[in-house]
């Protein structure tokens, strides 16, 4: 999906180990055929009220791209078609690289660190931006998490499902969900979901992407807790006095309550500089530490390279090091 709600490409991953054509194609037994199916293949496909109704197909740009259907043994996404994704967009979307790459933000998955996907983004011929986002509390800031999007297309699963199965029964064919029957499921709750622009720019500016904002920080799931000492001390001792601004030039600075006053915004002074002073020391520490733990890793993950600072995945760096583990394994082999 675009930043403006616009989806681009659905993908759909199967559980099995080859896809098959009817697996991709999609069949509705209960739909109204046109002529002859096996003459008319063309007029009985690509539609949600169609025989062979396909995925659903994205518009962007004048360019229309096909659902892109895949396995693997678990149904998850791997860094192969993750690859593959990429490729599949690159065919379908001529992007123009003059001035700059197409931006892709990614999660944390494991899948983001293979070498596939990272010699692809990488490659001069067709190179992106890639970056992963905070790999801690990825539901609050992914749109797809949603309930504009996963939300509304989990309920329309749910209803579609029970329609599937009833259809089927009264087909007499067998009352349960298979393989090409998934596609048909992914097609009519995808309408009601990821293909809404509307609700997808209301998902994108609840998660503080459009326009651009750091509410998110402040999300109770975080459990951010705001150091206000600073400003209650600063609310308390202007109300220490009630004297006028005008009459400031006539303040003893030096003893009294004005004194005293001082002499705290001074220690206070003193105290913070030292602080931040320790913070900043701190905080460079940290940050080395991380670029140890990122340059000793035998295995790169998000925290590892979010922590040292590598969250674009496009600029070798991660990709480099991908590299040297792979390399260091081979040897220990």
């Amino acid at each position: 999906m675009t930043a403006s709600g616009v989806p681009i490409c659905c993908v759909v991953i199967m559980v099995c180990q080859e896809v098959e054509a009817k697996h991709i194609m999609g069949i509705q037994p209960w739909a109204v055929i046109e002529g002859n199916l096996s003459k008319n293949v063309e007029a009985n496909s690509h539609g949600h009220n169609k025989y062979f109704l396909h995925g659903p197909t994205c518009f962007y740009n004048g360019n229309n791209i096909l659902c892109y259907v895949t396995c693997s043994e678990h149904g998850s996404i791997t860094n192969e078609i993750l690859a593959d994704i990429m490729k599949h967009l690159d065919s379908k979307i001529q992007f123009d690289r003059t001035d700059a790459k197409p931006f892709l933000l990614l999660d944390g998955h494991g899948s983001r660190f293979g070498l596939p996907f990272l010699e692809y983004i990488n490659n001069n011929q067709h190179t992106w931006a890639v970056c992963i986002g905070v790999p801690y509390g990825t539901n609050l800031w992914q749109v797809g998490d949603s309930s504009q999007q996963i939300g509304a297309s989990k309920i329309q699963l749910k209803k579609l499902k029970e329609v599937i199965i009833n259809k089927k029964a009264g087909l007499h064919l067998p009352c349960k969900i298979e393989k090409h029957n998934i596609i048909g499921l992914v097609h009519h709750a995808w309408l009601d979901s990821f293909a809404r622009v509307e609700s997808n720019k209301t998902a994108t500016a609840e998660r503080d992407w459009g326009p651009l904002t750091y509410n998110l920080l402040d999300h109770d799931e975080l459990k951010r807790k705001k150091n206000n000492s600073k400003l209650q001390l600063a609310y308390k001792q202007s109300q220490l006095s009630g004297i006028q601004p005008s009459a400031a030039h006539e303040i003893n600075l030096l003893d009294g309550l004005a004194g005293t006053i001082m002499d705290q915004i001074v220690e206070q002074k003193i105290h913070e500089h030292a602080r931040n002073k320790a913070l900043t020391q701190h905080q460079g520490e940290l940050v080395a530490a991380a670029q140890q733990t990122f340059n000793n890793a035998v295995k790169m993950t998000a925290g590892v390279s979010f922590k040292a600072r590598h969250m674009v995945l496009s600029d070798g760096t991660v990709l480099q090091k991908v590299r040297d583990i792979k390399r260091e394994k081979e040897e220990k082999a």
